[in-house]
């Protein structure tokens, strides 16, 4: 018979062992104990009850788990056991009938008992002790910042860590092996917070920057966690560069080292202002070496001068730190002049321009190829500087003269010729004179030095000169016109003519006869330089000028360079005329590996010439070009350059912290005005962040963001902006968003919708709602006006409806009514008559109604009087009585009269002594006496009692008339007050 349950079905089984659970008795009394084990090892829970051998095909072993209905784990003689799905093939049973769990889980920490059913009359089960298991585990961190967080400079930074571990695991931060936050008498004890395991950096600056560490901890170990903060700013210069001195042909190298994130650091190199590459003397000897240094070969004398360094990372404004070089070289001069003029019969000048370094010591002249004596021509000196000073202008400084200056190291040669002519003309009449004029027209006449007898006229010219020059800079608006004055006068008078540097086949312009140039209306084609030039058959002078011309779109930049990376390029440039408008610069690249791509745009921040462009892929070739833009329109492009991006080296270790789900925000957000609408560009997050599932756009006018597009596709690049609202300015970010991941928002950018009528008037943005949306909300406000109008009235009527019935109500709860309007005298009979009308129904009310006391006294108060009263056990009211008055004071008549002998039922000896008392006219018109027929008949004794109590009253009264008027005491109406009761 026990072997064939085994064979009943299942749902019966489990009813057969739960009814035999319930209808067992315990017989044991379970003591609790606690098993404390660690995640993913094996506990042994004991079970303190007796399993005998021979019994096993009769018993049932359960273990049972607090919280669940069914055990967990069922063994019936030899047959398999039966175990909860969540323990399969964790449970056993171990020393007989104790159970082994193992691979625990969190889940499993509970409490557990075991339990013997006997399958045998009489039925009933033993219970064991109550043990509870307790399943630690170790920390581990379920929220932590990422390996690697960027903070821009001066931002705030916030650092989440979070951990879960049986026991609450401790979260601690440290940096550089100090704990966090700071002692509050250290210098950044303010600056870092920690709070629910979360670290916040108040100001980020270049110290915060390094690793900081997350542990948590509890008694079964501890984990940790390493973020390292980087702070995004400008550079910082290390090493600047220091005053140089070299000798004439060495080399010069100016050291310069900066240090910022991101590292894609560039170095730009001035030469007194003037970039080095944009210098026609220095651009083939100098070179700029990745570690920021300058190297400049084969120095010259011309190469002295102050020499900046300008480290950039396009972030903020770059440093600077500049340096002076010395070259340390011969004496030589410099630009000697073609042509000297000495006025006739003044004292000049004839000048030698010198370069020494070190200074210089004193300077040879020649003149005619002939050493110059000067202390052989009376009034001629050399000054401190080596000027010869000529007394007197007149023939004997007519020639060729030349200079050689010497100093310290020497000199580097003679000078170039000038030819020294007097400034006057005459005519000269002379026979039999032999001599040579010094003012021939070339230096080969002075090869002639054969002697000649002539008479011939010579006339003596004068090299041209300005009289007036032009302005270094004329600014003029398109379509204007323009008038440029350069006037000059010679002898012979020269010519004056104007061009304009580089080609410019569309320049239209005149030069009128006295040298002005006009020009009838400025077109963009004429901004540029300009050079004046003055023409004699003696020499050609020149005036230089720049025409700005203003209202135009930008011109196009010039000095385009890339500096290509493995994953991006540093692009850089000379910014060209803005045409009079701030101009927006925006580089434009394509990669040309396997076919042309389309042109992608990366916004340049405002106030920079250079970008790095990130995300590029490794040994790709790209296009590049950069373009110019303000409120007049778009420049020309920049030449377009082809740019091959570097090869990852084999040995490039991968980076040791990498973020794991890095999602970084879309760059380079740009907003263009078109005539459909304002239109949004981006470009994708660039590596090592993860592709997004799509874009949120978020918008802010003066409050807080709000969200005004999601779910836009991540393959999209652009949006034409929906629901803005005219004359609005608006700031716009976005968020890249995947499965379980969102960004921190991107740059903002803001955009203005001023003059745009594509977009309607109104003060809020994507209005107007739509009519079934009106439609609803409409229907919603009279719903809630309906419904609290109904709750006012239903209110108001349940209000009137207990009022109404709370003034019909019988005397029994309605304890608080209104005295009757009776005419009260002096009299026995009024004041009884008083006291059956009114304090009848409220002291009798509470006393003889209110539950009967066992033994002892009853006390009841008059609600007229405020007399206490005491009650014998003996005098109870009948509750008859009370009922009569009730009916009586809710149909009282005026006028009714009640019989004597109606009074019979209540006993003869009250009816006599109310007679003789003159009670009975009262009773009688107060319709009480017609009520007390129906109540039951009272002893003897208790009407005896009531006699003497009022007769006791009647002479308390003639005593009280005897004695004269008393104020009326609170005791006054004690005794009528019980014989009116009684």
């Amino acid at each position: 018979m026990l072997f064939s349950l085994l064979y009943l079905p299942l749902p019966a089984l489990w009813t057969l062992i739960v009814c035999l659970a319930v209808s067992g008795s315990s017989q044991h009394q379970p003591v609790a104990k606690t098993v404390r084990e660690r995640e993913g090892e094996s506990a042994f829970l004991s079970c303190d009850l007796t399993v005998k051998e021979e019994d096993r095909t009769t018993q049932v072993i359960e273990w049972l788990h607090e919280g669940l209905v069914l055990p967990i784990f069922i063994k019936f003689g030899f047959h398999p056991p039966r175990i909860d799905g969540a323990y399969l093939g964790r449970l056993s049973l171990s020393e007989g009938a104790s159970l082994r769990v193992n691979n625990l889980r969190v889940e499993d920490e509970g409490w557990y008992r075991c339990r013997i059913l006997f399958l045998i009359h009489p039925y009933h089960s033993l219970n064991g002790s109550w043990i509870y298991l307790s399943v630690t585990t170790p920390p581990s961190f379920q929220t932590t910042p990422p390996h690697l967080v960027e903070a821009m400079l001066g931002e705030p930074a916030h650092l989440r860590c979070e951990a879960s571990g049986r026991p609450e695991p401790l979260i601690r931060w440290t940096k550089d092996d100090r704990v966090l936050p700071m002692p509050a008498g250290h210098p950044d004890g303010q600056r870092y917070q920690v709070a629910n395991g979360s670290l916040r950096i108040e100001a980020v600056d270049r110290s915060s920057a390094g690793v900081y560490t997350c542990e948590a901890s509890n008694k079964e170990g501890s984990v940790t966690h390493n973020t390292s903060l980087l702070v995004r700013g400008p550079p910082i210069i290390m090493v600047p560069p220091s005053n140089l001195t070299v000798n004439y042909t060495q080399d010069a190298v100016f050291s310069c080292k900066a240090e910022a994130y991101p590292g894609n650091l560039t170095y730009s190199w001035f030469k007194d202002g003037v970039n080095v590459h944009r210098h026609s003397s220095l651009h083939q000897r100098v070179s700029i070496q990745t570690d920021g240094s300058l190297i400049l070969r084969d120095t010259v004398p011309g190469d002295t001068g102050i020499y900046t360094c300008v480290p950039s990372n396009g972030l903020a404004v770059s440093p600077e730190a500049s340096a002076y070089l010395r070259i340390l070289h011969p004496a030589y001069t410099q630009g000697m002049p073609r042509l000297t003029i000495l006025p006739v019969g003044m004292q000049g000048h004839i000048r030698c321009p010198s370069v020494a370094s070190p200074p210089l010591l004193y300077i040879n002249w020649t003149k005619n190829g002939l050493a110059l004596e000067l202390d052989k021509i009376p009034g001629w000196y050399q000054d401190s500087v080596g000027t010869i000073v000529v007394a007197m202008g007149n023939d004997d400084a007519l020639g060729e003269y030349t200079c050689t200056p010497y100093n310290s190291y020497g000199t580097m040669g003679e000078s170039g010729s000038t030819h020294v002519i007097l400034k006057v003309s005459l005519t000269l009449e002379q026979s039999a004179l032999h001599f040579t004029f010094a003012f021939s027209l070339s230096p080969a006449g002075l090869q002639d030095q054969h002697l000649h007898c002539y008479s011939r006229k010579f006339t003596l010219r004068d090299p041209p000169r300005f009289v007036q020059r032009p302005a270094e800079r004329y600014e003029k608006e398109v379509g204007l016109e323009l008038s440029i004055s350069c006037t000059a006068i010679g002898d012979p008078e020269p010519t004056i003519t104007w061009r304009k540097d580089g080609s410019c086949t569309q320049c239209q312009f005149q030069t009128l006869e006295d040298g002005t140039l006009y020009i009838r209306s400025v077109k963009k084609a004429h901004h540029g330089h300009w050079t004046c030039e003055a023409t004699n058959n003696l020499t050609q002078i020149s005036s230089h000028t720049t025409v700005l011309v203003l209202g135009t779109s930008p011109h196009a930049v010039s000095n385009v360079t890339v500096n290509p990376d493995v994953f991006g390029m540093d692009v850089s440039w000379e910014p060209g005329f803005n045409g009079g408008q701030p101009q927006q610069f925006t580089v434009w690249f394509r990669q040309m590996t396997n076919g042309p791509h389309d042109w992608i745009i990366r916004k340049v921040p405002a106030g920079n010439c250079s970008l790095w462009v990130g995300g590029l892929w490794p040994d790709t070739e790209y296009q590049v070009s950069v373009l110019a833009q303000s409120q007049r329109g778009s420049g020309p492009f920049s030449q377009i350059l082809n740019v091959q991006t570097l090869s990852v080296a084999m040995t490039t270790a991968a980076p040791a912290m990498m973020r794991p789900n890095l999602l970084l925000p879309p760059r380079d957000l740009t907003v263009n005005r078109t005539a459909r609408g304002i239109v949004l560009c981006w470009a994708p997050p660039p590596p090592p962040s993860h592709l997004p599932l799509g874009y949120l756009l978020e918008f802010r006018e003066a409050g807080g963001w709000a969200v005004l597009r999601s779910a836009i596709p991540a393959k999209q690049h652009q949006i034409l902006l929906q629901g803005l609202i005219k004359d609005v300015s608006y700031q716009l970010r976005m968020i890249s968003q995947s499965e379980n991941l969102a960004s921190e928002p991107s740059e903002i950018v803001n955009v203005s919708t001023a003059g745009m009528s594509i977009y309607p008037s109104g003060s809020r943005i994507l209005e107007p709602l739509s009519q079934s949306v009106r439609a609803g909300i409409i229907a919603g406000v009279c719903f809630l006006t309906s419904a609290l109008f109904i709750s006012i009235m239903a209110s108001y009527l349940m209000k009137r409806r207990r009022t109404r019935r709370m003034q019909n109500s019988p005397i029994f709860f309605s304890r608080y009514q209104k005295t009757p309007n009776l005419e009260c005298s002096d009299s026995p009979d009024s004041l009884l008559k008083l006291k059956l009308e009114t304090s009848l129904y409220e002291t009798f009310e509470r006393v003889a109604l209110s539950p009967r006391r066992s033994s002892g006294e009853k006390h009841a108060q008059d609600f007229l009087t405020g007399q206490k009263y005491e009650w014998g056990e003996g005098l109870a009211m009948s509750s008859e009585i009370l009922e009569a008055l009730r009916l009586h004071q809710r149909s009282r008549r005026p006028n009714s009269s009640i019989a004597l002998q109606d009074l019979t039922h209540t006993g003869s000896s009250v009816s006599s002594e109310l007679r003789r008392s003159g009670t009975v006219q009262s009773l009688e018109s107060t319709g009480v006496v017609r009520s007390l027929r129906h109540s039951r008949s009272s002893t003897d004794s208790r009407c005896a009692a009531l006699r003497e109590e009022f007769q006791e009253y009647r002479r308390r009264k003639e005593r009280e008339k005897l004695e004269g008027p008393r104020g009326k005491g609170p005791s006054s109406f004690g005794n009528l007050e019980q014989a009116t009761l009684l």
